[in-house]
């Protein structure tokens, strides 16, 4: 299982969220995506942050939303998330995730974003490679 690499199961066509969004438009992105966060990204494609769902419920929990309807994306989001190489074997990532958190991470090559892995794709992927795999008795 170590063969499978997380570049072959992540989703390269993520659209990351500017840091000046507004929380508005980051939360329709969100929503869009059908993620549970996106990655926040500079003008050069380097990881900046992560907004999650929960961190956008959170913030207008607390009432601030309404207070202040010009807070961005780089207000609220987690600006140290954790990231996973490309080339990290996606059973490794798996051992990862057993802690439960979080659920999506930021895909970096060289420093710059190229993808998101989700706890569901990695499962998928080892779930594929148990179907395809035989037991040699």
């Amino acid at each position: 299982m170590d063969s499978i690499l997380v570049r072959d199961v992540m989703d390269a066509s993520i659209v990351p969220l500017n840091p000046e969004a507004s929380l508005a438009q980051a939360v329709d992105r969100i929503t869009d995506s059908h993620h549970l966060g996106l990655p926040v990204v500079d003008g050069e494609r380097k990881l900046v942050g992560f907004l999650s769902e929960q961190d956008c419920i959170k913030y207008v929990i607390s009432g601030s939303y309404y207070a202040d309807s010009l807070t961005r994306v780089g207000d609220i989001m987690n600006a140290e998330p954790l990231l996973v190489s490309a080339n990290e074997s996606v059973l490794a990532l798996a051992e990862r995730m057993q802690t439960g958190k979080p659920k999506n991470y930021p895909v970096c090559d060289e420093g710059k974003l190229v993808g998101l892995v989700t706890r569901s794709a990695v499962i998928r992927a080892l779930n594929d490679k148990i179907k395809t795999t035989k037991i040699a008795i």
